[in-house]
């Protein structure tokens, strides 16, 4: 039943390894984290609102080996706030004159600023406490240890599914409008049509090219293409204004005998499969393949049609035209998805501007390309990312196997935090949106416990192409998910 006084708050640096040396530093900051500070503050449990004046900055310092290294504040003295830890096991405030306030408290940590706020940097919370005679040293349980994590990103890449009420957007807002709490940088996607509380935005209906099917919650996937939602939503809209437009002009034709309504952005018509996707109105390059055949449509415009891109890159057709048919198609694919998620205000990694990186491919996130004369991998010259662990692992186990393998793995996925990539070469990326760890051993056993956010053709379960954006857990992106990497975007030095 005794009552403890807190004395010092620390943080300690979760897997801290400095045995390597400098090259400890080479595989990201799994093992050393990168901030030199983070701030530490009381709450009043179940707000907000700091308590009283208690954010604390405290500096990392290392103990002399290569196993611990710590973030410490102060020593509270007598004329800073008095915290104790009651009978119950309570954080509670005590007051300057010892007298027991029950107000309960929690406590918050933080990067010091937006700028030094380095996702994978990871901590677990320690106390320094007293009974009156003997200082005692309580860390918390690595179950509960916290990372930073990149909500930006994930806020942006999320947008691109709405999910209704619950929807992550609506869960996690990212509002910068709201100056009664705390924020970091600005939402330059809060424009004028999306929700300013910083929830989910709408998602305008679009008619899918393979099916005919009208999709409704998400962004159509579109090869080569970098639309931010507002986008692809402004060019359903465009597209319903043209097909307005053309009916209204040509009020005899067969297009204009379509079944339509005006506030609709869906293609023209009631029939199924490719077909009804090609009652859409095509700009003119665009409706022909590279060699001029193979029209889609007499009518043109100066618009954009979901999918277009992928409809020409079709093994069918084998017919796209970089530079002609991505142009004029409206979507996004997986490496987009991927870059114009971290591509907000005041980023912090290396990745260039939209303009500049829309080249951007898998093999750029995988930060190698296969040689075909050596037959092995060559590494990309200043990758946007780099791989965690160990750039020659991939993330391939068998969890019935030796627990040798079982670690390997522990050491991979244990460092994931959302916003981390899954990666193959010329093939497919998906963001980390969450991990599932199944007990308190903080060990990722199945690719079925990480969730996962992509734009792509279908899920490795299902038998029709869907091409959207969608979420899923890892094991359904591919039958082959083991031998992707596990990368994290590249932060930009200070």
């Amino acid at each position: 039943d005794k009552e403890y006084t807190v004395k010092q708050l620390y943080v300690k640096d979760r897997s801290f390894n400095d045995s390597e040396g400098s090259s400890a530093t080479d595989k990201g900051n799994i093992y050393v984290n990168k901030a030199e500070e983070i701030e530490i503050a009381y709450f009043e449990e179940g707000k907000k609102k700091i308590f009283g004046n208690s954010t604390f900055k405290v500096t990392r310092e290392n103990n002399g080996n290569n196993k611990t290294q710590y973030y410490k504040s102060k020593i509270f003295g007598e004329e800073d706030i008095q915290t104790g830890i009651d009978s119950r096991g309570r954080l509670i405030n005590i007051g300057k004159e010892n007298q027991i306030n029950t107000t309960s408290l929690s406590i918050g940590i933080r990067p010091e600023s937006a700028e030094h706020a380095y996702p994978g940097d990871d901590y677990i919370l320690g106390l320094k406490v007293s009974d009156g005679k003997d200082l005692y040293e309580i860390d918390c349980n690595e179950k509960d240890y916290i990372a930073v994590y990149d909500k930006k990103m994930l806020w942006r890449a999320n947008l691109y599914i709405n999910e209704g009420e619950n929807d992550w957007n609506n869960v996690h807002p990212w509002n910068t409008s709201d100056t009664s709490i705390e924020w970091f940088g600005e939402n330059n996607w809060l424009v004028s049509d999306l929700p300013q509380t910083g929830g989910q935005c709408e998602i305008k209906e679009w008619t899918r090219w393979n099916d005919g099917e009208t999709v409704t919650n998400s962004v159509a996937y579109g090869w080569g293409c970098w639309d931010s939602v507002n986008q692809f939503n402004n060019e359903l809209i465009n597209q319903r204004t043209a097909i307005g437009n053309y009916r209204n002009e040509h009020p005899e034709s067969n297009f204009a005998a379509l079944q339509w309504i005006n506030t609709q952005t869906t293609a023209p018509g009631t029939g199924t499969g490719t077909e009804r996707w090609k009652n859409y109105i095509f700009q003119k390059k665009a409706a022909t393949d590279k060699n001029g055949q193979n029209k889609i449509s007499e009518i043109n415009a100066d618009v954009s049609v979901p999918g277009l891109s992928t409809y020409w890159d079709d093994p069918e057709r084998n017919s796209y035209n970089a530079g002609t048919h991505d142009k004029w198609t409206s979507g996004i694919d997986c490496s987009g998805l991927a870059c114009i998620s971290a591509q907000y205000s005041d980023r912090i990694y290396t990745i260039s501007n939209w303009q500049e990186s829309k080249n951007i491919t898998t093999t750029n996130l995988a930060g190698r390309i296969w040689n075909e004369t050596t037959q092995t991998y060559d590494e990309v010259s200043n990758p946007i990312t780099y791989a965690i662990y160990d750039a020659s692992k991939e993330v391939q186990w068998d969890i019935a196997n030796t627990s040798n393998d079982y670690d390997e793995q522990r050491k991979l996925l244990s460092h994931a935090v959302p916003g981390d990539i899954l990666v193959k070469t010329a093939d497919h990326v998906v963001i980390i949106q969450n991990l599932n760890y199944p007990d308190d051993n903080m060990l990722i056993t199945n690719f079925n416990q990480v969730d996962v956010i992509h734009s792509c053709e279908k899920l490795s379960v299902e038998a029709n192409s869907t091409w959207e954006v969608r979420e899923s857990t890892a094991d359904q992106v591919s039958a082959n998910i083991n031998v992707y990497q596990l990368r994290r975007l590249t932060i930009k030095e200070n």
